[in-house]
């Protein structure tokens, strides 16, 4: 079950498209320790590991489990990163990223950009009650870039942001504050 377009999506800069095999040695190039600094993902060993990963992903997104996608540059046809949904029927699907650390569009708010567009279409195409997306309390790019397009904090009977401890795959402790945006009526 395929449900993100076959040809995929374009902003006015990049295209996103699903993850294949072709983009496994950008991603074993990209993800490195500072990429991965506020993710749980293992980081691969080799471009082995990659591919096995990419191809345990198309399988995830064939069974209508999650969506991954690459964006490029629409101009370079650079490699720019990866955008995925996890937990699509659950309710409230988990979108998650990463960018290579520097590329030819790093600070023209390409997040943001993208990011609105893939939202955009997950709004209109998936049923959920709402998105949630966790942001370590000091990632301030991510912060910003959630604040941008008006995700909420999550916040317990007291006010308080709540916030979940977890573990990156190079053993630092992150502490997530959940946010949430709702399906639009």
């Amino acid at each position: 079950m395929m449900l993100f377009p076959s040809d995929g999506l374009e902003t006015q800069r990049l295209k996103l498209q699903l993850i294949d095999e072709s983009f496994a040695e950008d991603i074993f190039r990209e993800l490195t320790s500072d990429v991965a600094k506020y993710m749980s993902t293992p980081l691969p060993n080799k471009v082995e590991d990659t591919i096995n990963r990419i191809r345990s992903t198309i399988q995830k997104i064939n069974n209508g489990e999650e969506i991954v996608v690459v964006w490029i540059d629409k101009i370079s046809n650079e490699f720019i990163g990866i955008r995925w949904l996890h937990k699509i029927s659950s309710g409230h699907p988990e979108p998650w990223l990463w960018t290579k650390k520097q590329n030819s569009l790093w600070k023209g708010w390409i997040g943001k950009e993208w990011l609105i567009e893939f939202i955009d279409w997950v709004q209109k195409n998936l049923e959920f009650d709402y998105l949630t997306f966790y942001i370590d309390e000091n990632n301030k790019p991510s912060q910003k870039l959630g604040a941008a397009i008006w995700w909420i904090a999550d916040i317990d009977e007291e006010g308080n942001k709540i916030i979940l401890k977890s573990a990156t795959s190079l053993g630092n402790e992150l502490n997530l504050v959940k946010y949430k945006l709702a399906k639009k009526a």
